[in-house]
């Protein structure tokens, strides 16, 4: 792959220093970029072998977009502060990385119509594009890598980079991408590389956003999200979620702009006000469904509403647990059925509960019920299959069938998922 990418230092700059949210990432988009702040927050969980959980609410200055129970934001986030600052360092480029630059093309590259990244913005400093606009935990292309040899001094690390990248390698190259979560630890393990800042630019990918289920009534101020500090195994946070819980930390935390945008509505509205509804929700899944009833505490809905909610224990990491009783005691919840899976002798969890109750479910489905189900794909998997057993049991019919019956409910729209990996 042929260079193409230069960066032009400039001793002054006439733009001025503002957010170029013109340059992110957004997908989905189905709003403008708008600022928002942290109103208040609440940690929701506590104790050892529990995720920590945070609810957030956000003010904006003006709210001129309607969404529904449902609905979800994109946030745009910024890289660690200290993650960035190690890697420049490592880079070579510390003492540039605040220097006004642009970006052009190279006059002689031989790259075929050669552009500038449509997420980097033309005229900025190293340091913000790398804080704001590339994604520095991407995993690293094997194209990447191979050009990374050429700017490898040591022969044994280059000959190690040859053969990750080779057919022969694909278990190496596996190894690498697992055990280099970040563009830093993977410069660290081949410490006699130093590959030019254009380079990594060229090769870069866009800082993308993070979505999250509004979990507040469109009727209320505020926007209200609820997330819980994603971990990897190198011990790093999440992008996102580790921005996020530094922003709450601050002492300026109501003060630093959280840039969101509404995206786009997927099947997963919840604004079916005529028909029972049945949620089934882990974890910080609940999200939506805490804006759902919000709502139809708001708007004075009384359709049936049956929630199965799962999590690992009933004193530590039941989110909202009160709340959600007080819904149960003032019925706007009909029904609240909980799964702790980490109390008693035996596991259980969500579709435990469900084939519990297997002829109310069934009945419900057959009296036109809505069936709402927010967790990660292993959960969606598991209460998927769990129909299909109460299906065969509670309708005396074999697996095919019930699948049959299971398909038909989701493409008809009966059964609506939102899952994550």
């Amino acid at each position: 792959m042929a260079n193409f990418l230069k960066i032009v230092f400039e001793e002054t700059s006439n733009q001025k220093n503002v957010d170029n949210y013109e340059y992110r990432n957004k997908p989905f988009s189905h709003s403008p970029v708008q600022q928002a702040f942290i109103k208040n927050y609440e940690l929701l969980t506590q104790g050892p072998d529990v995720k920590t959980v945070y609810h957030v609410k956000l003010t904006l200055k003006e709210r001129s977009f309607d969404f529904l129970p449902g609905d979800a934001i994109g946030i745009l986030p910024e890289n660690d502060e200290n993650e960035v600052n190690e890697l420049l360092i490592r880079l070579g480029v510390e003492e540039i990385s605040h220097k006004p630059c642009k970006l052009e093309i190279l006059e002689n590259t031989t790259k075929k119509n050669a552009t500038v990244p449509k997420y980097l913005p033309k005229h900025d400093n190293i340091y913000s594009i790398f804080l704001k606009y590339i994604d520095i935990r991407s995993a690293p292309k094997k194209l990447f890598l191979k050009s990374l040899m050429k700017y490898t001094k040591d022969p044994t690390e280059k000959e190690k980079l040859d053969f990750i990248c080779s057919p022969a390698g694909s278990s190496e190259y596996t190894t690498l991408l697992t055990q280099n979560r970040s563009l830093l630890a993977l410069l660290n393990s081949f410490p006699s590389c130093e590959p030019p800042i254009e380079l990594i630019l060229e090769h870069s990918t866009a800082l993308n956003p993070r979505f999250f289920s509004i979990a507040s009534s469109p009727l209320d101020k505020n926007l209200s999200i609820v997330f819980n500090i994603l971990v990897l195994e190198n011990g790093l946070k999440g992008v996102c979620t580790g921005w996020l819980e530094k922003c709450i930390n601050s002492e300026q935390c109501k003060t630093i702009p959280i840039p969101i945008y509404f995206r786009k509505p997927s099947n997963f509205r919840l604004n079916n006000l005529d028909k029972k509804i049945v949620l089934v929700a882990t974890g910080t899944g609940l999200a939506p469904f805490l804006g759902y009833l919000q709502h139809k505490v708001n708007i004075g809905a009384s359709e049936e509403t049956w929630l199965f909610y799962g999590c690992r224990y009933s004193t530590r990491d039941f989110l909202f647990g009160s709340k959600l009783e007080v819904y149960k005691e003032n019925k706007t919840l009909t029904k609240l059925s909980t799964a702790f899976s980490r109390e008693g002798n035996t596991k259980e969890y969500v579709q435990n509960r469900i084939f519990e109750n297997k002829e109310d479910i069934v009945k419900v489905f057959d009296e036109e019920a809505i069936v709402y189900v927010c967790g990660d794909k292993i959960v969606v998997k598991d209460v998927k299959e769990i129909f299909v057993q109460c299906f065969m049991e509670c309708k005396c019919i074999e697996r095919p069938n019930a699948e049959k019956i299971l398909d038909g409910l989701v493409e008809s729209g009966r059964i609506v998922v939102d899952s994550w990996v």
